[in-house]
Order: structure tokens, then sequence, then C-alpha cells
């Protein structure tokens, strides 16, 4: 391509440089060796040359053309004949047409060239252009895949939030259920420490029953002129070394039904007085004649145990001890005992029973002994004011307890306490607590539908109601 143009260059100048050339056809030989004369539409070598076509590449230099001959300048000379055709040689003919046909050949050439440059610079247009398409269409394609990875990253980062989402719920939901299972937990705690609750104190009320039964089934009672209690943890009865007055003693041992009240027995007692002193007297002459009852043991009706089987010094008798202390083949029914239970003090009881339950406390009864009374009426006078004050005290103490309003400042339970009725210690209602507990400790029950347990954490307002259940 760049050869075209430089071919088109050359052909170009050369037609400038040929302007003024003009050509003239051969002459007819038939008419004539004259020159034709020049027509006037002789032919232009500018009017050969078609339209500039567009600029081709540059071609390659091409060689350096031949010097022309310059000739001396002559003079002037007269006008000579009109040249003829046959005045020139073929040779001088072909030397005045050759430059012309030169330039023909270098015209055509360059047309050749123009139009080989413009079909080119066409076809590369079409090219370009068909690239410039191409690129376009890629560029499209570009921007179309561009558009649909935008369009697909956008969706997964909706995908990726949606499934943050789901992992956010799912992680709520977890955490739900851990809490529920969490709450589940712990209400069954509280259930079974309920429960275990319940089970304590089903089972303390059982050993508060079983405790009374077990009270109620050994009440206290006097032995050897004291009051003996049942004691629940060892299962026996101890001594409390509280004396029993007589008139106590007649209501555990009487078969009176009913009893006489205090002021008869009073009475009675006085008028066995001297009964009571002949009997002194007659076992103590049964006493010196002790040898005698050994021979004939059936006929003795009064038993002197404290003589007939001596203690050390210093040692006494007490029912137990001294039934068990009289010989088998004396035992009857009737038969007296007495015994002396601690210095100077003598007991009586007479047998009313079946000798195969000899010691059983109710086959026996009490024998009043008066004689002392009567021989210190001063000292008894004393005993009974200060039995008088003693029943007195016991009365009000009782009367209190029954109308509630006994205080006591200690109170040891030894095992179990039973209450009956009321009591302070475990209030109740239908609502929840609206008063000031009386005492740190104290219970409240609510008693509707929704039952609850409340205990006091102190005693200064209501807010020290604490609810445990």
């Amino acid at each position: 391509m760049g050869e075209s143009n430089t071919n088109l260059d050359d052909a170009l100048d050369l037609s400038r440089s040929l302007k003024s050339y003009r050509i003239y056809p051969e002459p007819d030989k038939s008419k004539g060796s004259q020159v034709p004369k020049i027509p006037s539409d002789s032919y232009d070598l500018n009017t050969i040359i078609g339209p500039q076509g567009v600029k081709g590449d540059t071609g390659a230099q091409g060689p350096q053309g031949f010097q022309g001959r310059i000739g001396s300048t002559g003079s002037t000379g007269p006008q000579g004949d009109p040249f003829l055709y046959e005045d020139f040689t073929p040779e001088q003919i072909q030397a005045l047409q050759q430059p012309a046909l030169d330039a023909a050949d270098a015209a055509n050439l360059a047309t050749q060239s123009a139009n080989d440059a413009a079909s080119l610079a066409t076809t590369k247009a079409g090219l370009a252009n068909d690239a410039a398409d191409a690129a376009n269409l890629a560029t499209q394609s570009a921007n179309d895949a561009a558009d649909s990875a935008n369009s697909a990253a956008s969706l997964a980062t909706t995908k990726a939030g949606l499934a943050n989402d789901a992992a956010d719920a799912a992680n709520l939901a977890t955490q739900s259920a851990n809490d529920a299972a969490s709450l589940a937990t712990t209400k069954a705690g509280l259930a079974n420490d309920a429960a275990i609750l319940a089970n304590e104190k089903a089972s303390l009320a059982e050993d508060k029953a079983n405790l009374a039964n077990e009270v109620a089934l050994h009440p206290s009672k006097i032995e050897s002129g004291t009051w003996w209690y049942w004691d629940v943890d060892n299962d026996v009865y101890v001594d409390s070394g509280i004396a029993a007055t007589p008139y106590e003693n007649y209501l555990q041992f009487t078969e009176d039904d009913p009893p006489l009240d205090e002021e008869a027995w009073s009475v009675y007692s006085k008028t066995q007085g001297d009964y009571a002193r002949e009997q002194g007297d007659y076992a103590k002459g049964i006493g010196d004649s002790y040898d005698a009852v050994k021979l004939d043991k059936t006929a003795v009706d009064i038993y002197n145990v404290t003589l007939a089987v001596p203690l050390p010094a210093g040692s006494y008798y007490n029912s137990t001890t001294a039934r068990a202390a009289v010989p088998i083949d004396v035992r009857k029914k009737g038969l007296e005992l007495i015994y002396e239970t601690s210095a100077g003090v003598w007991y009586k009881e007479r047998f009313i029973g079946d000798i195969a339950n000899w010691t059983a406390a109710s086959n026996w009864e009490i024998v009043p002994l008066k004689s002392h009374i009567e021989n210190n009426e001063e000292v008894i006078a004393e005993a009974l004011v200060e039995l008088k004050n003693k029943i007195d005290a016991l009365q009000n103490i009782i009367k209190e307890m029954i109308l509630g309003s006994v205080q006591i400042d200690n109170l040891d339970i030894v095992k179990n306490l039973n209450l009956y009725g009321s009591s302070n210690m475990i209030l109740t209602g239908t609502a929840a607590p609206a008063v000031v507990p009386d005492f740190i400790g104290q219970f409240f029950i609510k008693t509707s539908a929704t039952t609850a347990c409340y205990q006091a954490t102190g005693n200064s307002s209501v807010n020290d109601w604490k609810q445990i259940g």
C-alpha cells in the first residue's frame, strides 16, 4: 500500500510538470507528410486525470530519475514552415510521445493505485465498522454480563441476608428452647422441693400423731409419792421428783365413780384418822410379832414390808419394789401393805385384784394413813394450806391454759409438740397476709384456690412476710 501511494504521488508530480504538453493524434499518412494542425480539442493531461482518491499510505521512495540535457539557447530564427509528421523520425515521434505515454501510464497506475487504495480503505473501513460493531457487541455483552453479575451479587447478598436472618431466628429459637428447658428444670426443682417439704410435713405430722398416741398410752402417774412421766426417747417412765399430794394419790388410785371432790375427800380423810392411827398401832404390833406372822402367813391381813423385808440404811420402798418384796405365799386378795417411802413417811395400799397380776397398779387401792396428822395438827394444817395453795396455783394455770392466756418464757419440746385448735404459730386467710407478723418464723397459709405459704423474716411490717411456697 505504501508503494502505491508513492507511485500516485510521482504520477501527480509528472502530470503537473507536463501540463503544457499536448498529445496529438497520429498523422494520417494517406494525406501527406505534413503534420496536421493541432486541433483545439487536443487532450489536456489535466482532463484525463480522474478525481483525487483517498490518500493512500506513503510508499517507498522511488529511484532517482535521469538528468535531462540542457541545450544552448539559440537565436531566434525566421518563422519556419510548420512541421509535418513526415518531418519527424519515428524515434523523434517516439521521444515526443514517450513522456505523455509515461504520464498516462503513471496516471493510470496512480488511478489504479488510488482505486485500490480507496477499495482497501473501504474494506478497512468496513472491517473497522465490523470491528466497531463487534466491539460494541462485546461491550454490550460485557455490560450485560456485568449487569448479570451485579444482579447475581445482589441476589447473593439478599440470600445471605435471609440466611443470616434465618440463622438469627434459629439462634433465638435455640435460646428460647434453652430458656424454656432451664425454666422447666427450675420449676421441676421447685416442685421436687415442694414435694420434699410436703413429705417432711407429712412425716412430721405422722411423728406428732405417733407421739400423741404414745403419750396417750402412757399418761403421767404417781409412784412412790412422786409424779412419774413417760420418756418418749427412752420409752420408760422417769421420776420427776415432784411430790404427789394425798388428794392426787386418791384421784389416781381410787375406784370411786365418780371420785370425791377435794372438799369431800378432806372430810373423808379426817374421819379416817382414828382408823389410820389404829391401823398404825396394829401394824406396829404386827412388826413386833413378825415371828408369829411367819408361823401363819395366811392369817395376815396387814403386811409391813419395811419391817418384814428390811432394806439397807437410808434406802426406802416404792410401790413397785414393796409389792415385789411380798412373799408369794403371803399374797392374797384384801392384803394391805404398809411401807416407809422416805424418812417418817409411810404409805398403805390394799390388793383388790387377781393374784396373777399382783404388781399391776390397777389391782391396788390406797388406804389413807392419818395418825401423823392427828399427832401434829399444826403440821397438817400447814400442809393443807400449802396443798390448797398448790391446788389454787394449778387451777389458775389450767384455767389460763384453757383460756389461751398462759405465758411461758422458755419451752423445751422433748420430741414433738401437738397443737389443737387455733394458734398464732400458723395464721390462715384467703388472701396474702396483711398484718404485721407476731414473731420471726411465724407462718401464714393462704387457703384460697391459689394456695400459698408465707414465713415471717421480721416483725416490724407487713413486708416482713416472704412467700416460700
